[in-house]
This record gives C-alpha cells, structure tokens and sequence, in this order.
C-alpha cells in the first residue's frame, strides 16, 4: 500500500474528452471503426487525459484488451450490444481507481479516482436512457443525488461528472 503522501503528483491540467460513442465497436459513417477514430483524436492528435463514453453498446463478451488504448486504464458499466453502457479510460500516470461507494444497481455510472493529480479528484460518468418511465427517472435521480451528496460531504475534493442529458 502506498501512502497518498508519497504519490508523485502532476500539477498540470488535465484534458477530458467526452463522446456519446454509441458503439464502440461500430464502423462510423466514414467506414472505420469508431474505436480507432477515438484513438487517434484523443491519443495522437490530442494527448487526453480522461476519455468518458456514454452509449458504449459492449456487454462482458468485450475484453477490456479489446478497447483499451496503451497507457491507459479501462473502467465500465455495461448493459448490453444493443445500447447503453458506459466507460472511462484514464492515463495510468493518473494512477486511476474505481470509486466502489458510489456504485448503484441499476444505475449506468461509473467513477474513478484520480490519486496521482494535485488536488486528487474524482471523475464520472452516468448515462439515463431517453424514454424512462418516471419511477426509473425518480430512481437514477435519487442515486445521482445521493452520489453527489456523498462527494460533496465525504470525499470533499473536486469533482468532475459528465452525463448526457
């Protein structure tokens, strides 16, 4: 075990990219996989940091090898191939953990920690599909309240969320 005292800690910014994938796996409309077009803005062309998706469409028969880009680390909260899902890949050097408390059955959210920033910060991502009925829309409500007011009282550091709205 580390202590997060002696953790080499990156001062500079850090640079995000969100994208409602929908489908990792899937050609996009220039004919090439989607995955490889993330790769090549947000690795090549644009050395991000944290990458969020919403809609990633991959279930468990996906390896994490599979998706993830070298030097980074994958975390997802799958539903199905046929929608949903949501994953974050994250710099290693960011030394990235999955916030385990703020897990919710039946919600798709996903947080990590990110112990090597100064200040550490955590960064998720939920997604609520369109066309829920209101007892599901009270529920991941409730959840995302109940996340940010753990957040905000327990963890009290920054916080970084992104959900399609």
């Amino acid at each position: 075990m580390v202590k997060t005292d002696e953790i080499p800690r990156r001062n500079s910014p850090i640079k995000f990219c969100y994208s409602n994938i929908r489908s990792l796996l899937a050609l996009s409309h220039l004919g090439l996989p989607r995955i490889d077009l993330l790769y090549n803005f947000c690795c090549r062309d644009n050395e991000i940091d944290v990458i969020l998706l919403t809609e990633s469409h991959i279930d468990q028969s996906i390896e994490d090898g599979e998706l993830c880009f070298d030097g980074y680390q994958l975390f997802r909260c799958d539903r199905d191939r046929m929608g949903g899902g949501v994953c974050i890949m994250v710099k290693s050097s960011l030394l990235p953990v999955l916030n385990v408390e703020l897990s919710r059955p039946g919600v798709e959210f996903i947080a990590v920690d990110l112990l090597g920033v100064s200040p550490p910060c955590s960064v998720g991502v939920h997604y609520r599909p369109p066309g829920q009925l209101k007892p599901d829309r009270d529920f991941f409500l409730e959840s995302f309240r109940s996340q940010l007011d753990f957040l905000v009282t327990q963890k009290k550091q920054t916080i970084f969320f992104v959900r399609r709205l």
